[in-house]
């Protein structure tokens, strides 16, 4: 048996039809499909029922981790592929990804671009390949370059040897598997779009503070290792950087929205101050050039000859005038807590 695809489902049976759909109808037919269904109270063995040979397995909620190990065990495919239920596979990524593999020996794992859609059914996102460089251990310590797992062909028995994934980790593990694989093994990648990331609120990737928490211990558990080398060492630095200013950047923006609206400003702002506080450096650096940007726009050269941590939001370098800090809500609120880092 060549190619199993593992679909794991937490009460994703709304769309669990399309994800079986788009694994039907590959150019490159799957040997098995097995459906994880984590624990739903959405039955989706319904849904299954429709495809012939589908094979569905039952457990309490353990989280993702687990499901995946849980289809890792029971799949007898040399390649597998995971897919989360709200995906699609594009027609070609079970040909494309094989193919791939199989010219690469030393390969635990490839992969390919993907896009983005929602419920708008005209809308479409295509996410450009971010190749993997000449040294893929490297290169993913300083961010993941993969992005979406669907596009994730393994061989099975280097995922096997590695022991899975880490049932500790309650996000980014498969960022996690990518680093500890590419550590021992090659990496591939092509342009092809082999998968479609469905965009909606209860997607994992949008609890913020959860992400940022999970992708640190991720990049923790390869301090050891990276310290090893100079370049990798520098490159997880970088890693951690990119990674709080992703997050981070993505939190402030949802302050943002929030104050512009006036709708759940205060839980906004609580939820931003939870997610920079604990790291006050980097949350005092993130936070300080994002007010600077603001107040240039405010200040449009007025401004008093005081000088203090926002010098340099003024052409000349000095600080607009408390007045003008206290007109803007947004600015008020992230001054807040600036200060609050600052002191920490």
């Amino acid at each position: 048996m060549k190619v199993s695809v593992i679909v794991t489902t937490y009460n994703h049976a709304r769309y669990l039809r399309e994800a079986l759909e788009s694994i039907r109808a590959q150019t490159y037919s799957a040997d098995e499909i097995i459906v994880i269904d984590d624990g739903s109270s959405d039955h989706p063995e319904t849904v299954v029922s429709e495809f012939a040979g589908v094979e569905i397995i039952h457990q309490h909620n353990q989280g993702l981790s687990a499901a995946r190990n849980t289809g890792l065990t029971a799949a007898l495919g040399r390649y597998i592929l995971f897919l989360d239920a709200d995906d699609r596979l594009t027609e070609i990524a079970l040909e494309t990804l094989v193919r791939r593999i199989e010219a690469h020996d030393d390969c635990g794992f490839v992969y390919g671009a993907y896009r983005l859609f929602g419920t708008d059914p005209d809308w479409r996102k295509e996410c450009a390949l971010r190749p993997v460089g000449r040294d893929p251990y490297q290169t993913l310590l300083t961010q993941n370059c993969i992005g979406m797992h669907g596009t994730v062909l393994y061989r099975r028995d280097f995922l096997a040897a590695i022991g899975g994934f880490d049932t500790v980790l309650l996000a980014c593990e498969d960022y996690d598997v990518y680093l500890r694989m590419a550590h021992g093994h090659g990496v591939s990648c092509g342009p092809e779009v082999l998968a479609e990331y469905r965009q909606h609120d209860s997607n994992m990737s949008s609890d913020l503070a959860r992400m940022n928490k999970a992708v640190r211990l991720v990049l923790h558990k390869q301090k050891a290792i990276a310290d090893t080398n100079p370049l990798w060492k520098a490159a997880r630095q970088r890693g951690l950087r990119y990674w709080f200013d992703y997050y981070g950047t993505a939190q402030l923006n949802r302050l943002k929205a929030s104050v512009r609206s006036g709708q759940r400003v205060g839980s906004s702002l609580s939820q931003t101050a939870s997610f920079m506080l604990p790291f006050p450096g980097q949350a005092s650096r993130l936070i300080g050039s994002d007010l600077r940007r603001l107040l240039r726009r405010r200040t449009k050269g007025d401004s008093v000859a005081a000088r203090g941590p926002f010098r340099g939001s003024a052409p000349n370098g000095s600080v607009p005038n408390l007045a003008m800090i206290a007109a803007s809500p947004l600015i008020g609120a992230m001054s807040r807590i600036f200060w609050r880092a600052m002191r920490n």
